[in-house]
């Protein structure tokens, strides 16, 4: 039952008033299906057209623009609402690609390889694939490495083919993984090797790639080899897909200061698994994805409450010489704790005491400081639960046999944040990414999107993702919230990390 929620509805009025961001989120909506409305393409494009009409949509990021320009590509290209018509196709992906659009880039070289609505241009399309391979895009990858294989639109050579089947396997895209592994089978481009065929293949095969699972009866009796370390493999080795390949951002946001926190060893309650790796891999994308410069990011493992303090007084300072500029990443991995008198909640220092909250550090104050300061905006994330339960289950040995249902600490100034688990949820590890389950979606979404993300569709994606897959693995309910200071209204979903 679809059912329109006050959140799509709120959006719809600023839309109806003229807001340009607002009108490309409907249009979204009624695109994806999402937000409690049903797909309606037609509206869709109704609603596309208001933005591109809009006079403010100059205005907007270039990444917006090319959102838009993608879209109204595939309502053209695949006839969603609309016959089809590859030259007005076309059209919309040449924009999307002039603005550095992967997807739109993608789209417009398979337009030149196939003759839509252009004429048909070999060379030309593998200019636009090897472009959109260079933005990151696994599937531009893998569709170069296939034309240097089989000589189309260029000579033949097998190394190059090689290395964009790779770089695109690695990525995890089953069908570069298919093509790998035959090359090693075949001695093609690299020496032959039957275990590292057997390898890819098994990777291809485990996503269902239907020729992978077909050719590993040629390598039923080889060997896999020793130590396999491809990123999309991680369950064998332990290194999860987001911790390689982190998409790097060639600006440096120097208005950018982060304050980032894996307690995982605790001196007098149990450890949290995997709350190091989340912090030291979080580090790496607000420094290469995100723009801040190395000096302008804290990290602290295992942090003291007293290490906390001084981190929390270092970022006070840093906004006073940004003078209403300067930008706050605050992240925490670690345990939470409730005070069972006031139901409120605190982050657990690794030297303090799960029953005693003055050896913790208040939400409520940590809020409050933030507040204070002359930031122009402060981004918080918090990968713990504040109930008493432990990361991977059970409760903590200092809490009450029961979880506690703890008040949210309401944000202050300019203000969102991000929350693992609501109410009495326990925020669970994702044990074959070696992440939290939290960490690991909302890492995964800024490393899609290269960071050029609204904080809506932030939000929508790792509450979604969280929750199916807190169900499939651990059967309990893990529901992220967001939570922004009233200053932002219902603007805070067109918020951005830039």
């Amino acid at each position: 039952m679809f059912g329109q929620n006050d959140e799509f509805l709120s959006i719809l009025q600023m839309a109806k008033e003229g807001n340009c961001v607002c009108q490309i989120s409907v249009a979204e909506d009624y695109y994806n299906g999402r937000r409690g409305v049903q797909k309606d393409y037609k509206k869709s494009l109704e609603w596309f057209n208001k933005a591109l009409n809009n006079k403010d949509f100059a205005t907007i990021k270039p990444n917006f623009q090319a959102e838009v320009y993608t879209y109204m590509g595939h309502i053209y290209c695949f006839g969603r609402g609309v016959p089809k018509n590859y030259k007005e196709a076309v059209k919309w992906y040449k924009l999307g690609s002039d603005r550095d659009d992967e997807y739109s880039t993608t789209n417009l070289a398979y337009c030149y390889e196939n003759g839509y609505g252009v004429k048909k241009d070999m060379k030309k399309a593998n200019e636009l694939y090897l472009k959109a391979a260079n933005l990151g895009y696994s599937m531009a990858m893998s569709s170069l490495g296939y034309n240097y294989f089989h000589g189309i639109g260029t000579e033949i050579d097998y190394e190059k083919a090689v290395y964009w089947y790779r770089k695109a396997a690695d990525l995890g895209y089953m069908d570069a993984q298919n093509n790998l592994a035959k090359c090693y089978y075949d001695g093609k481009g690299v020496e032959k090797n039957d275990g590292q065929a057997k390898l890819w293949w098994t990777y291809a095969a485990r996503q269902g790639q239907a020729k992978a699972i077909d050719n590993l009866d040629l390598v039923k009796d080889v060997k896999m080899p020793a130590n396999p370390l491809p990123a999309p493999e991680l369950a064998q080795t332990g290194k999860s897909s987001i911790d390689s390949n982190i998409p790097k951002n060639t600006k440096e946001n120097r208005n950018l200061f982060a304050v980032i926190i894996g307690n995982e060893k605790y001196q007098n309650e149990v450890d949290v698994p995997f709350a190091e790796n989340d912090a030291r891999i979080f580090k790496e994308y607000v420094n290469k994805t995100l723009g801040a410069p190395e000096k302008q990011i804290k990290y602290i493992s295992n942090g003291t409450l007293n290490g906390i303090r001084m981190a929390i007084r270092w970022l006070s300072q840093a906004m006073d010489i940004c003078e209403g500029q300067g930008q706050i990443i605050f992240y925490y991995a670690g345990h939470g704790i409730p005070d069972e008198a006031d139901k409120s909640a605190y982050l657990l220092p690794v030297d303090g005491i799960g029953s005693d909250p003055e050896s913790a550090y208040s939400l409520d104050r940590l809020y409050k400081e933030f507040g204070q300061m002359k930031a122009k905006r402060v981004s918080v994330f918090l990968d713990a639960c504040f109930s008493g339960a432990k990361r991977e289950g059970g409760m903590m040995a200092s809490a009450r046999g029961v979880a506690i249902k703890v008040k949210a600490a309401p944000p202050q100034g300019k203000m969102i944040i991000f929350t693992a688990a609501q109410g009495d949820e326990t925020a669970y590890p994702y044990q074959k990414e070696g992440h939290g389950m939290f960490t690991y979606f909302l890492l995964k979404k800024i490393r899609e999107s290269k960071g050029n993300i609204r904080w809506g569709e932030l939000s929508d994606y790792v509450s979604s993702e969280v929750k199916r897959c807190s169900f499939i693995e651990n059967n309990k309910m893990q529901t992220p919230t967001i939570n922004a200071s009233k200053t932002f209204g219902n603007n805070w979903r067109n918020e951005t990390f830039n």
